[in-house]
Formats: C-alpha cells, sequence, structure tokens
C-alpha cells in the first residue's frame, strides 16, 4: 500500500508543470491554447488592441431622465428615458450612448459585437460620475457584458446585490473563451453585493482609472476585481480601497498574462481581525486551475502575472497573495503599512505570502526594486514568506524593507540578499499616502535596471539619473 502512495505522489510531483499533449481547453477565440501556450504581450503590446477615448466618429444616440421611450428618438432634443431601450434599439457598431445626469435604476446587458475602430461605447455624457447606474439593492448585476469592443465610460455603479459589471460569457449562444476587448474606464463602482468588477472565461480586457470599492460581501467575501480563467488583461490607473472582508484584485483559475499597474490599494482588510483575507493582489487561486475545462488539481491557477508601480496602503494581511502561480513578477511597488495582520493564528505577519494550497506549488517567482516600510504601531516580521514550503523557485533582490521597533527578515528559510536594505526608505509623507523618496532615501539610483518596468508611476522614463529608483517613483 505504501509503495502504491509513493508512486502516485512521484506521479503527481512528475506532472506539476508538464502540460498533458492531450489536454486542450476551451474556444480561445479561434485558437485553443492553453495558459502556458499563449502569446505574452507587454502593456505597451496588448493596448494597441483596445478602443481609445476618441469617441468623435461615433453616432450619437441620447438617453436623458425627461426623455421618453415612447415618443423619443433619440437625438439630443428627443433623447429616449431608458438607457437598456436605447441600447436594444441600437445594438450595433459605431454606437455611443451618451447617457445624461441623473439616477437611472436599471439592470443592463450588453451584447453588442462591435470592432475596434467601431466600438459600442456607453458614456456619462455630463462627466464623470454624473450618470448613476442604481440597483436599489436589488437581487441582479448592474451591468452584464457578453459582447465585443463594449466600454462603459464615466458611470457611477452602486448598489445591486450582484457583480457591478460582469464582463463574461453569460449568454447560452456565445462561447466560452471568446475575446473580449471590452474596456472599463473613468467610473465609480461600489456597493456591489459581489465582486465590483467580475470577468469570466474571456480574454483581453482593460479596466482602467476606477474608483472600486466597499464591496458588501453578500454572499461571500469577494473583490473589487476579480477575475476567472482570463487572458491577457491590463488594470491600471485605479484606486481600489476600502474593501474590508475581501481583496482587491484577483486573478485566478488559469488566468494568464495579467498585468497590474500604477494602481493604488488601499484599505484592505480590518485591523480587528475580520479582514484577514484582505490582500491588495492575489495572483492565483485555492484548488481549481481553469473553470474552461475539467483540468482541476494538475496545473498552477495563475500564469506570467505582474505588478509594477502599485502603490499598497495599509493592506493589513498583506500587500500581495501567491497562491499556485507560476511565473510572477513584482517590481518597483510601494508599500506602507502591509502586512501587520496575520492571516490566521500560525501564518506570520509578512508583505508578500504564499498561501498556495496542496496541489502545485508555485515558481518562478522574481521580487526586486520594492520598498516597503510599516510604522511602530503596524510591525510586521518578515518581508516574505513562503507558508507551507509551496514555492519550487524564488529569485529576488534591490528591495528596501523598515518596520519601526521591529527588526523584519526576508524570509524562512530563505536569506536576504547582499542587495537588499532594511533601513526607511524615507517616503516624503506616508501618513497622507505620498510614497514618493525624499532626497536623502537609500533607495535612490540603487535598484537594478528591469525592462519590463520603463516608467514609474508618473509617467517618467527610468531610470532619470545613475540608475534605477527602487519602489514606484523616480527621482
Amino acid at each position: 500500500m505504501k509503495k502504491i502512495i509513493y508512486l502516485l505522489l512521484f506521479f503527481m510531483a512528475s506532472c506539476a508543470y508538464t502540460p498533458d499533449p492531450d489536454y486542450l481547453p476551451m474556444r480561445l477565440g479561434m485558437d485553443k491554447l492553453a495558459p502556458w501556450d499563449i502569446p505574452i504581450y507587454t502593456a505597451a503590446e496588448m493596448e494597441v488592441f483596445f478602443p481609445g477615448t476618441n469617441y468623435s466618429s461615433l453616432q450619437s444616440i441620447y438617453v436623458a431622465k425627461t426623455g421618453s421611450d415612447i415618443s423619443g428618438g433619440g437625438s439630443i432634443s428627443t433623447p429616449y428615458k431608458s438607457i437598456q431601450y436605447a441600447i436594444n434599439n441600437h445594438n450595433m457598431p459605431g454606437i455611443i450612448i451618451r447617457v445624461k445626469s441623473g439616477i437611472y435604476n436599471e439592470s443592463l446587458e450588453i451584447n453588442t459585437l462591435a470592432s475596434k475602430d467601431s466600438p459600442f461605447v456607453l458614456l456619462s455624457e455630463d462627466g464623470n460620475g454624473t450618470a448613476v447606474i442604481d440597483g436599489n439593492n436589488a437581487d441582479v448585476n448592474n451591468v452584464r457584458i457578453a459582447g465585443q469592443y463594449v466600454v462603459i465610460d464615466g458611470f457611477e455603479v452602486r448598489n445591486c446585490q450582484g457583480y457591478g459589471i460582469q464582463i463574461g460569457n453569460y449568454k447560452e449562444n456565445v462561447d466560452q473563451g471568446n475575446d473580449s476587448y471590452c474596456v472599463i474606464r473613468n467610473n465609480t463602482i461600489h456597493h456591489s453585493g459581489r465582486d465590483a468588477v467580475k470577468s469570466s472565461l474571456i480574454n483581453f480586457i482593460l479596466i482602467e482609472n476606477n474608483d472600486i470599492s466597499e464591496v458588501q460581501h453578500i454572499r461571500q467575501n469577494d473583490n473589487c476585481i476579480d477575475g476567472v480563467a482570463v487572458y491577457h488583461s491590463i488594470c491600471r490607473g485605479n484606486y481600489i480601497h476600502d474593501n474590508g472582508l475581501g481583496i482587491g484584485g484577483y486573478f485566478k483559475s488559469g488566468s494568464a498574462n495579467n498585468i497590474w499597474y500604477n494602481n493604488i490599494f488601499k484599505n484592505i482588510g480590518g485591523s480587528d481581525g475580520s479582514g484577514s483575507r484582505g490582500a491588495g493582489l492575489q495572483f492565483g487561486g485555492i484548488g481549481v486551475f481553469s473553470w474552461r475545462d475539467d483540468a482541476w488539481f494538475d496545473y498552477p491557477s495563475g500564469y506570467e502575472q505582474i505588478a509594477y508601480n502599485n502603490l499598497f496602503i495599509n493592506c493589513s494581511a498583506a500587500a500581495i497573495y501567491i497562491t499556485s502561480c507560476k511565473k510572477v513578477k513584482i517590481y518597483n511597488n510601494s508599500m506602507y503599512n502591509c502586512g501587520y495582520l496575520k492571516r490566521s493564528a500560525s501564518i506570520p505577519e509578512a508583505l508578500i505570502l504564499t498561501i498556495s494550497p496542496n496541489n502545485i506549488s508555485s515558481d518562478e517567482i522574481r521580487i526586486f526594486n520594492n520598498v516597503a516600510y510599516n510604522d511602530s504601531t503596524h510591525s510586521f516580521n518578515q518581508f516574505f514568506n513562503d507558508y507551507n514550503d509551496k514555492i519550487n523557485t524564488i529569485t529576488h533582490g534591490y528591495n528596501t524593507i523598515y518596520s519601526e521597533g521591529n527588526n523584519p527578515v526576508w524570509n524562512y528559510p530563505d536569506q536576504i540578499s547582499s542587495t537588499e536594505i532594511i533601513s526607511n526608505p524615507l517616503f516624503v509623507d506616508p501618513g497622507n499616502d505620498n510614497l514618493t523618496l525624499s532626497g536623502l532615501s537609500s533607495a535612490i539610483d540603487s535598484g537594478t535596471n528591469l525592462p519590463a518596468v520603463p516608467t514609474d508611476y508618473n509617467g517618467l522614463t527610468r531610470p532619470q539619473s545613475a540608475g534605477y529608483d527602487r519602489g514606484a517613483y523616480e527621482n
């Protein structure tokens, strides 16, 4: 019996990162590609696929609270009254629905198949946040998208028991794994019952410049941005905050080529222990490879994940979780008062934490050029912790960490690199969220060159002088 168990364990270990040649996931656009076989794009290479912000060539349809769905024609002088009516009657490429200010108690569905040069756009006409999609706390998803090249721009989306905005293939006649190229930009999304922005079983999404907060966690501990089996995504310029029971951003279940940069993650988790899941980001997932198919436990649940130039402020359980994920890059992030709350009694305080399940270890983790500082009331023990020894390979260096009143270590059993510094990085004003480096900081010019991080949080080219600065900002 023992011999059988040993052979079984050996077989599972040998198959961990060796894809089955007969394994084919569901349709990925026109190709059948597993996560480990997809092309990997940088943010600059990927963003050319998405519709831009110039909507001047699109045909305008107007919606206003003073309009009519009976006598209105959709012009600026005779607008429609309801957003969904306008969507249903102008469901074609090259349309922009301009929604005038007001509160619209609607649950929207958009299934338009558009194109990059002729997208389908829903725009808050009078400025960001002036048009409000309010679910009245009903058991609905406020906005559901199962189309291509759909843009949601400038709305306040609030008060529902389902998802705030859902991007995915919930329609039976839409293939799972389709390319999406949908864009969620400039919105304020809050008080959804479940994930504020949910994407699943799709490829190519852009989530940028949104204010996302306060998920109500009606069914479970949900997240501000959540992706299930998503290939090729950019999440940038978002303010993700005040999600006490959940995580800021979380791509899992076979997600691959997901890029997070220039985001702020603030006030994730709770100091009273209620937010023990509270991390800014999580790469990979628990126990599932991909919901596109039935390959449950044989492969990692995340591939090619990168986070750079992000600010993590008061993410109590950790800045970043890594869970059954291969090829993770954590570069040039700045962290303040993170990782001071134990996820559980057995897990130490740590800023970056692996919490891999008992299926597949994480592998090829790279952590460089980050800076972290905690004040005396939010001390942490470890910059990085490999809980349950679920990392195969990790490389790290050029990080600066400091915890007042404590002597943090790098990791157990690994040791700190000779290029890493346990020293105050000297943020200018961390109490007011200013994590730029003061002129006396040892983190200036002391990082390593990283071609994957060509600019800083403010768009400055790296390096500005003798070398890369550590952290999100270049002086």
